[in-house]
């Protein structure tokens, strides 16, 4: 197993640079869970024995795109009432 492993490392070199996430299937070809690196799946693999995986690429990342922006004509606001109720409060003398 661990010739494979170390195999299947120096493949995924290559496969670095692009954006992907291995697949860990049980012994159903169900999915069992995903993970990032090759590392989380030989884990899964040492506790799991005859499961299998499959690297899943990932789409490319959506391009950038410039929007135009406009400038608004300011809110139009009532102005500000600065007008509160008289107290008839006294004040405390101590």
């Amino acid at each position: 197993m661990g010739l494979i492993l170390r195999d299947v490392k120096q493949q995924m070199v290559s496969l670095s640079n692009t954006p992907h996430l291995y697949q860990v299937k049980n012994l159903d070809g169900k999915n069992y869970c995903q993970c990032g690196n090759m590392t989380d799946v030989e884990t899964v693999l040492c506790i799991n024995p005859g499961f299998t995986y499959e690297v899943v690429f990932l789409p490319p990342a959506p391009q950038t795109v410039n929007v135009p922006s406009t400038t608004l004509d300011p809110d139009l606001e009532l102005p500000e009432q600065k007008i509160l109720p008289q107290s008839d409060l006294q004040p405390v003398e101590l």
